[in-house]
């Protein structure tokens, strides 16, 4: 059964809980700051929100955990800004 993005958007929330992203920049932001392309969205919007997340990960300790679990998720999950990188679909 596949995931859906807002289960796929749960387990990014669940993982900035663990020890390993203890510090991360972004906790206690929204998670949709980080989302891939939201259907409906306007490009220009979507652009600006990217940048708003990619602000927040610069200054980001654990930016490179980030990066290493992007690659560990199944590839259809694997959108939006993780460790200061856009991912597209």
């Amino acid at each position: 059964m596949a995931r859906s993005p807002s289960e796929s958007l749960s387990e990014f929330i669940a993982l900035l809980a663990t020890d390993d992203f203890r510090g991360a920049a972004c906790a206690g932001q929204s998670p949709y700051l980080f989302d891939g392309a939201i259907e409906g969205e306007p490009v220009k919007s979507r652009r600006a929100r990217h940048q708003r997340a990619l602000k927040i990960c610069s200054h980001c300790p654990i930016k490179q955990r980030c990066r290493d679990r992007h690659e560990q998720i199944p590839r259809h999950y694997r959108h939006g800004v993780w460790g200061g990188i856009v991912y597209s679909r």
